[in-house]
């Protein structure tokens, strides 16, 4: 049978550098120019290439939450099971 070996300490250090990632990501707030009505189909697909670009910024930082919720769920997972066989085999 093959065993993960998880090192808490880096797992800890990644989630530490994925946090500040999150909040560097998180903090940008990309604001789409309104053209109007005066823009031609130049205009109106430079200003659509701006709206994916905002749902594509959106879907990363999501997908930063749930990597780090993962992560620190998992480290968690980890601690509690070696914790619980040092105590079992401390009786």
């Amino acid at each position: 049978m093959m065993t993960n070996v998880i090192d808490t300490e880096k797992l800890g250090s990644y989630i530490v550098e994925l946090k500040n990632l999150h909040t560097e990501w998180s903090a940008k707030k990309v604001t789409i120019p309104d053209v109007g009505e005066c823009g031609g189909s130049t205009i109106i697909q430079i200003e659509e290439m701006g709206k994916q670009y905002q749902k594509m910024q959106e879907a990363f930082v999501l997908l930063l939450e749930n990597t780090i919720s993962y992560m620190e769920q998992r480290k968690s997972s980890v601690e509690t099971k070696e914790k619980t066989h040092s105590e079992t085999f401390s009786s």
